[in-house]
């Protein structure tokens, strides 16, 4: 099966209302207690394949007075040979908490892209994604002329911390991304190698 012909058009009004149904389960988040998936998340990791590195050129955050949208943006070319072996949905993930959030690749949740403590608090439960393309970090990817994918997850703020926070994030780890400019980034590290030794 490819991951990206799964879509199909509905013929028949029950066909229509099977899609529809779908779609709504796929889209609707359900709370699991921590850790409750592991022996399933540890199960995929033999499948692992990809990297932060290998797909990722951008990570960005930005809040309104109700919520905090998160963006990962992918290079284009790449997340397009992912998704030859497997679906986003089943290659990126989120584990949201209500003051904290980590987004991984699926079976290396140890390497996450973005792993972070939030400023406040939000709702995990009315967390939300998409799939959009952005202009953002066109120019970090392989092939510029064409739109960055970005995996939006807007994060709802609770009601006790709504308006605008100082920060988004008290504590932020974030992943290695793709480079492109590896030839510069060898010649660097020699030289910095060099510079130790003298």
């Amino acid at each position: 099966a490819q991951p990206l012909a799964r879509g199909r058009f509905s013929w028949t009004a029950e066909m229509h209302e099977e899609t529809m149904q779908q779609q709504t389960e796929e889209a609707t988040l359900v709370q699991v207690p921590p850790d409750a998936l592991a022996e399933e998340r540890f199960a995929s990791a033999a499948g692992f394949t990809f990297a932060p590195d290998d797909l990722c050129v951008g990570l960005d955050a930005s809040q309104a007075d109700v919520s905090i949208t998160l963006a990962v943006h992918f290079d284009a070319e790449a997340l397009f040979v992912a998704q030859q072996s497997v679906i986003l949905e089943d290659l990126v993930a989120a584990d949201i908490g209500e003051d904290r959030i980590s987004i991984f690749f699926v079976g290396d949740e140890q390497n996450p892209l973005l792993d972070a403590r939030l400023a406040g608090r939000i709702s995990p439960c009315s967390s939300k994604w998409r799939l959009a393309t952005s202009d953002r970090f066109r120019c970090r990817q392989r092939d510029p002329s064409a739109a960055a994918p970005v995996l939006e997850i807007v994060l709802a703020k609770a009601e006790e911390t709504p308006g605008m926070w100082p920060k988004v994030f008290s504590h932020c780890w974030q992943h290695r991304l793709l480079l492109k400019n590896y030839g510069e980034l060898e010649a660097l590290v020699a030289t910095l190698h060099v510079d130790a030794d003298a």
